[in-house]
């Protein structure tokens, strides 16, 4: 499927996707307060198939059962130490 994806304005970490071409206006008047701006057109979006943000699975899930689907990115960082490396 190819969707649409938003990011709102107000939360920068959280983002509205829809099928390819949907008119975001014909949405739940309760979107709107997010005041969704910059959008990435046509992004292929396959089931089982991850994509670095969310997981498509669910959001492929979410928009057959409501025509749409939020999600909020998260960024986690791992740090590893290494010891006993041998000096150069």
């Amino acid at each position: 499927m190819n969707v649409d994806i938003y990011q709102s304005k107000n939360r920068v970490l959280l983002f509205l996707v829809v099928p390819s071409g949907k008119n975001i206006a014909e949405l739940p008047p309760q979107l709107e307060e997010f005041a969704w701006a910059t959008h990435t057109s046509g992004l292929e979006v396959q089931p089982g198939r991850p994509l670095i943000g969310f997981d498509t699975d669910a959001v492929l899930r979410d928009i057959e059962q409501q025509g749409f689907a939020l999600f909020e990115a998260k960024v986690t960082n791992t740090v590893t130490t290494v010891s006993n490396i041998p000096s150069l």
